[in-house]
């Protein structure tokens, strides 16, 4: 996996280019019992777990979990939680499906499609049926990158809004040319919806 090795270490080293604080390092932690994993999702957490990692994108932060949090934050999700402290299997959770990251608050999941070649990745709001960003995990990984230059180096975050608090639109139209390359147009849409509909 020496290209997604290359990936990660263009994440690190735009992360530290910017100070954004962020920790990866390798895990001897297996993935949790009952959930679904991938090759990239095994090699990912093995290498480059992201114990910590958040970025503000001026609209919903990216966080991604750590191997060790995987379990507890499938709540919600994969799990229904009971009143009693129990949890059950959500019958309308799709099986393949792993939450790796969500927005600070919770009710934005980032989902691992663990069933599909390369692991796409979803995305999701509210009660919003979960919709591909990215038909591969590498490629999210890239495009996270590249949102974090546009951001950060162009835009300093919040300065994508204009004074009545609208999405500027040379901001919106450097994110979609940026991104169409990566994701193509129609994942660059839902992506720009996820972080900023």
């Amino acid at each position: 996996m020496d290209e997604f090795d290359k990936t990660i270490e263009k994440l690190i080293a735009t992360c530290q280019k910017y100070s954004i604080p962020a920790t990866f390092a390798k895990s001897e932690l297996s993935m949790p019992p009952n959930l679904p994993s991938s090759q990239e999702i095994n090699y990912f957490y093995a290498n480059f777990n992201p114990i910590l990692f958040k970025i503000e994108t001026g609209g919903s932060p990216l966080k991604l979990f750590a191997i060790n949090d995987l379990y507890g934050k499938q709540t919600g999700y994969r799990w229904d939680a009971g009143g009693d402290g129990s949890s059950s299997i959500n019958p309308r959770w799709n099986s393949s499906h792993l939450v790796i990251g969500d927005d600070v608050g919770g009710g934005k999941p980032i989902i691992a499609n663990c069933g599909l070649s390369n692991t796409p990745i979803y995305a999701a709001y509210d009660a919003v049926k979960p919709f591909e960003i990215s038909s591969s995990f590498r490629d999210f990984i890239i495009s996270t990158y590249e949102l974090i230059e546009i951001l950060y180096g162009k835009y300093d975050i919040f300065e994508i809004y204009d004074e009545d608090e609208v999405i500027r639109l040379d901001f919106e139209r450097d994110f979609m040319n940026s991104m169409i390359k990566i994701l193509g147009k129609e994942n660059s849409e839902r992506f720009f919806d996820y972080l900023y509909g």
